[in-house]
């Protein structure tokens, strides 16, 4: 019992010290831009406390996870930040500032008294497709025939991307990537078609991109 009152008593000037370091104090954040770009979300802004604090907890959060938090001495500043994000559609991104001070060799985080500030940023997780050029040698028949080589690209998807071919938008198949993002497609056709390729998420999931067509026998 001794050894517990003994805590106790500790422990309360602690909570009162808090409690009368952020009596009053003041934050104030801003961000300057938010932008999304390789699974990478990176954002900046500035921070600024009262001129009593001692620095500043800054925090950043996605939707309301936190992603990460640091602390900053002196009274106002630039900050910027950068972590792995993947979550689609539409975010917002929040920055909050949080005054602290120093008592002796403890640091308080006036949590209560922290203001923010919020932008929202997009990711769009549907991939777009491009077609061409293509290299052909068409025979004229009857009935006339193309057999050619076409190169197809494709960029966004929330991970590796997997092809698919096809003639006028049907019968697509799927092709191997020779590279990422990078498609050689094998191609017999005839004049008048349209080569036809889109891509989806690797694991199957995800929405298909856009079809991209290259006209049959064009280079």
């Amino acid at each position: 019992m001794k050894s517990l009152c003994l805590s106790i008593v500790m422990l309360l000037p602690v909570a009162a010290w808090g409690a009368d370091l952020c009596a009053g104090a003041t934050s104030g954040a801003t961000i300057t831009g938010v932008s999304y770009a390789d699974g990478i979300v990176t954002a900046s802004g500035t921070w600024r406390v009262g001129e009593n604090a001692a620095g500043a907890l800054v925090e950043y959060r996605i939707q309301s996870d936190r992603q990460s938090a640091e602390t900053r001495s002196g009274t106002s500043g630039s900050w910027e930040v950068a972590f792995p994000y993947t979550a689609c559609d539409r975010n917002t991104f929040r920055v909050y500032v949080f005054p602290t001070f120093k008592k002796g060799d403890i640091l308080v985080h006036c949590t209560e008294n922290g203001q923010s500030a919020a932008q929202s940023f997009m990711i769009s997780c549907q991939p777009t497709a491009e077609l061409g050029p293509c290299e052909w040698e068409c025979s004229e028949g009857p009935p006339a025939r193309c057999s050619g080589v076409c190169a197809a690209t494709a960029r966004g998807g929330r991970g590796g991307l997997a092809g698919l071919q096809g003639i006028n938008g049907e019968g697509f198949q799927a092709v191997e990537a020779s590279a990422e993002g990078r498609w050689t497609l094998t191609v017999t056709c005839s004049p008048g078609d349209q080569v036809s390729f889109k891509v989806r998420d690797r694991s199957g999931l995800g929405a298909f991109s856009n079809v991209a067509q290259w006209p049959c026998g064009k280079n």
